[in-house]
């Protein structure tokens, strides 16, 4: 991304625009700030977006750089200096020097923090910029889990022998460990189906409990994050028809604390874990009265899990 870009989205909101070469500066500006990016300044800046402020920090350490490589102080709009929050954090998805580790982490980053705009999308800055930071671990993920799925030939030479040795199959080869993999994939898929139709889950009387039990031990027991980009359509499958029941995060909070062991709480290390801290903490944060359904609630607890467990 260049600084035409940057200029369009900044010329979306102003009636007077700025002058291009201020564009190309602040560009550069913000390209240079993408190295000294970590967990902390993300979810600052982020968090602070998605409640359309300006972070301090940000504030602070774009006017420091842009002194640093121009000499001189620079007075911008705050709608300005919000773009520029998120741009740093576009540059940073789109740059070959971040690891792509780091893009994931950075994209449930944001994806977690998007909760704060639910109900009211529209009113939020650079929408498609935030998309596609929104969607980038979806990509990341069908790189993580591509395998191959064509394992008949695997079940035919297995099945019938009685060691190994006998398959004639090479164990070092990619294209035998793929197939293998596919297996244990498919067997992960089996333990969420086999769970739902115990009575440990069947026993939970609130939707909202049963999907946060559920998403606990997909993320936490089972590495889902191996085998799926999306959690949808095992948790539709998990919670039937009560996968539509909607109440308000307050209300969410008391029936899961109500019904799920103290011990099973993920207890979040995450800024952006909000949702996951509003459990375990069980202290009012600005969205409780924001009203999710219990397939809404279990989809964005799943991906604070994914971030949370997203280096074991």
């Amino acid at each position: 991304m260049g600084s035409k870009q940057l200029k369009q989205a900044i010329d979306k909101h102003l009636f007077i625009s700025l002058d291009d070469e201020l564009i190309t500066q602040l560009h550069e500006v913000a390209n240079s700030m993408v190295a000294d990016l970590d967990a902390v300044s993300v979810s600052d800046y982020v968090c602070s977006f998605m409640q359309n402020n300006v972070s301090q920090s940000f504030t602070e350490a774009f006017r420091v750089k842009y002194k640093e490589m121009y000499g001189d102080e620079v007075k911008l709009p705050a709608i300005v200096s919000r773009i520029l929050e998120m741009y740093v954090i576009l540059l940073a998805l789109q740059s070959d020097e971040i690891e792509e580790d780091t893009k994931a982490q950075i994209s449930l980053i944001v994806r977690n923090y998007a909760v704060l705009r639910k109900g009211d999308w529209n009113v939020l800055l650079c929408q498609k910029w935030i998309i596609e930071m929104y969607s980038y671990y979806e990509t990341y993920a069908a790189d993580m889990v591509k395998s191959s799925i064509n394992y008949s030939q695997l079940l035919d030479a297995v099945v019938p022998s009685e060691n190994w040795n006998d398959t004639g199959l090479d164990i070092t080869q990619q294209a035998v460990y793929d197939q293998i993999r596919s297996l244990c994939m498919a067997g992960y898929y089996g333990r969420v189906s086999g769970y739902i139709k115990t009575s440990a889950f069947k026993n939970l009387t609130s939707p909202f409990a049963q999907v946060y039990v559920l998403v606990c031990k997909m993320v936490k027991e089972w590495n889902w994050k191996y085998l799926s980009l999306s959690p949808v359509k095992k948790l539709v499958e998990a919670l039937g028809e009560n996968y539509k029941r909607k109440k308000m995060l307050s209300n969410i909070v008391t029936e899961v604390l109500d019904e799920v062991q103290k011990d099973l709480l993920c207890v979040p290390n995450e800024k952006s874990s909000m949702l996951l801290a509003r459990v375990c903490n069980n202290r009012p944060i600005a969205i409780d009265n924001k009203m999710f359904t219990a397939l809404e609630f279990g989809v964005y607890i799943y991906y604070e899990m994914l971030l949370e467990t997203f280096n074991d």
